[in-house]
């Protein structure tokens, strides 16, 4: 479910929520939040956040390493390489407008996020417990970021040209509380050209 909620002069919305779920007969239980609010307190900023939680009763573990052999075992332990787990946590990036123009404009991104996962009902037929890798107690991450945003497009809800760019960092150290020290770098890209068969066809590409 998502909301659009419209007001004079506010582009391109006053606010946006949306509520997403997904449950299935196997145990699985997720949900998630976000919130997208242009003009936070009533300046030029622009805050979208999020909250989610989760249960999985069938995520997956393979081993460490990029080279692990996966042993042909389904048969005899079908549980080896599947745990349960539980997962929450929430993300929040404001977006700061440094440049505008009537052609493009430029932004600027913080980012906090926050994410915890814990395993339950290990059992000594699974893999992830009998080699223990790290984190398989539990743990969190949290991570803090900047980035930037350059952006041509003619509508942001219904593009038919232009381009839009993104890209960020995050950094998470044990020094700033999060279970690991890790490094995120993102980058993305769209383009919209439009042209006319037989009606108004709008050609999108995503990197």
């Amino acid at each position: 479910m998502h909301r659009f909620h419209y007001k004079n002069n506010v582009e391109p919305y006053y606010s946006f929520v949306q509520v997403a779920a997904i449950f299935s007969t196997k145990g699985l239980a997720s949900a998630q939040v976000e919130w997208d609010k242009p003009n936070v307190l009533s300046s030029n900023y622009r805050l979208v956040s999020s909250v989610y939680g989760s249960r999985f009763f069938e995520d997956n573990y393979y081993g460490i390493g990029n080279y692990t052999t996966i042993e042909n075992s389904f048969n005899s332990n079908p549980q080896l390489y599947n745990y349960n787990s539980a997962s929450a946590g929430f993300d929040a990036r404001l977006r700061i407008p440094i440049r505008e123009s009537s052609e493009s404009k430029i932004d600027v991104i913080s980012i906090i996020n926050y994410d915890y996962k814990t395993p339950f009902n290990r059992s000594s037929s699974q893999l992830i417990e009998q080699q223990y890798p790290l984190g398989a107690e539990g743990n969190h991450s949290l991570h803090v970021g900047t980035g930037i945003i350059w952006e041509n497009r003619n509508d942001e809800l219904r593009p038919t040209k232009g381009i839009y760019a993104e890209t960020n960092f995050e950094v998470g150290q044990t020094w700033m509380g999060s279970g690991f020290n890790t490094f995120i770098f993102k980058a993305k890209g769209s383009t919209y050209t439009s042209f006319h068969l037989i009606r108004e066809i709008t050609w999108a590409n995503r990197i």
